[in-house]
């Protein structure tokens, strides 16, 4: 390898890393509002926090470092950091099995341009989906290279994880090994034909159904969320555009053909499982985005060196062009991560848990009753964090129960020692008499129920 493409290779993982670590360097908060649902599995003693969750293996990794004197909230957000990172690795790793060491690095920096901008897979509620992604590709690679006990392996792993991932790399794998068995190789040459059209037919299937507004094969169960046209016309788009390119890479590797067919079955399965509901299936199609993501990170990579190798014969061009891509890319997504960061850091906005609700939560904890029981609306998720931050007891409660519209008599019968409201989402008149306010500022009042 030249001097110039180790140069290369280094700027890009340098950028990899910068990209990533935009969201550990800009938000003091988890973006999204489902973190308090693994932080309090976490809480939860060992090892009901391993039967407790759809992601036993996912919780059990938070629980890990639970123990070091830093906030879950942060943890939490270096958690995610690291779930992108080890992914751009594993993303890495499997595009330098296609094209080499300046491939993976490309094909890693893809996914961490992807971070924000097209997927939610930022957002907390996909952590544990994004912990698994790792496993699940890598254990996908491994049935390519007919290491099967390392991918059965890693598929309990995904499955562990995150229950999908595990599913779609079970069901990778058995499509490889069925592949597999069919020895001959004249019948594998079909077979990776038969694939690369059956992916022509369906993205042919996708796009149709977009722009006619029609599903093809029943009638959808929900809304339209991502289009498959629609990534293309995002700064994503590009890179949509690269994986057609890498796809011509994979089928003129030195990689054996069962190889090939593998990763041509994940591509297929990734594509179909995303836009499933353009053909009118609509099983959760969000759920799904993130293996689409992978899969063109991958291909893009992979493709932009195919590309720029057939074209340019200089090593000094090649790195050029391709740093010229990435830095034409770059400024826009960092535009949005900014833009998706400053949103949730705005005290103007009300996409986090606010400081004032905060002060409440840390007054609760040093000043109340350890034995004392906190009542909240459930309306307003971010009293979700009262019994992570308070250590208390507490119940949120939907606004028509019947304690809404009790008298003060009957407020005496209650197990509820302290009622917590709001300001920026509910009124402080919740009963028509008065109740001691033991805490109060411009976000936040406690109310002490009387006994």
């Amino acid at each position: 390898m030249s001097r110039i493409s180790k140069i290369e290779i280094a700027i890009v993982v340098g950028i990899v890393l910068f990209m990533i670590l935009q969201y550990p360097l800009h938000a003091s908060f988890p973006v999204g509002g489902d973190t308090t649902r693994y932080l309090l599995r976490v809480l939860e003693s060992f090892p009901a926090i391993l039967t407790n969750s759809w992601y036993p293996a996912s919780i059990f990794l938070l629980w890990t470092t639970s123990w070091i004197p830093v906030g879950l909230e942060m943890q939490f957000i270096w958690w995610v950091t690291l779930g992108h990172i080890a992914t751009a690795a594993a993303v890495g790793f499997v595009a330098y099995r296609i094209g080499g060491l300046r491939a993976a690095a490309i094909s890693a920096l893809v996914w961490a341009l992807a971070t924000i901008d097209i997927t939610r897979h930022t957002e907390d509620a996909t952590l544990a989906q994004l912990l698994s992604l790792p496993a699940f590709i890598v254990a996908v690679e491994r049935a390519a290279s007919t290491k099967w006990k390392w991918s059965i392996v890693l598929t309990v792993v995904a499955y562990f994880l995150h229950p999908i991932s595990g599913l779609l790399a079970t069901i990778a794998i058995i499509l490889s090994f069925l592949s597999r068995a069919l020895r001959t190789l004249p019948f594998q040459k079909i077979l990776l034909s038969l694939g690369i059209a059956g992916a022509g037919v369906a993205v042919a299937i996708l796009v149709f159904s977009h722009f006619q507004s029609a599903n093809v094969l029943f009638r959808s169960f929900e809304e339209n969320s991502y289009p498959l046209t629609e990534s293309i016309y995002r700064p994503f788009g590009v890179f949509v555009l690269l994986s057609t390119f890498g796809v011509i890479a994979l089928a003129r590797s030195k990689q054996k053909t069962h190889f090939k067919i593998t990763l041509f079955i994940l591509a297929s399965l990734a594509l179909l499982t995303t836009f499933n509901d353009r053909l009118g299936v609509g099983i959760f199609p969000d759920r799904f985005l993130s293996y689409y993501i992978l899969t063109v990170s991958i291909f893009a990579g992979t493709g932009l060196l195919f590309l720029v190798s057939n074209i340019l014969k200089q090593p000094a061009l090649q790195g050029a062009v391709i740093l010229l891509l990435i830095f034409t890319v770059l400024p826009d997504q960092l535009r949005i991560a900014a833009s998706t960061f400053n949103f949730y850091e705005s005290p103007g906005k009300y996409a986090r848990l606010h400081r004032d609700e905060r002060a409440a939560i840390d007054w609760m904890k040093s000043n109340l009753s350890p034995t004392s029981y906190i009542v909240s609306s459930d309306v307003n998720r971010h009293s979700e964090w009262i019994p992570i931050f308070s250590d208390l007891k507490w119940e949120g409660i939907k606004p028509s129960d019947s304690f809404w519209k009790s008298s003060e008599d009957e407020l005496r019968e209650v197990e509820y020692t302290h009622l917590v409201l709001f300001r920026n989402r509910e009124s402080d008149n919740v009963f028509p008499f008065d109740l001691d306010v033991a805490y109060e500022n411009d976000g936040a009042v406690i109310l002490t129920l009387p006994k």
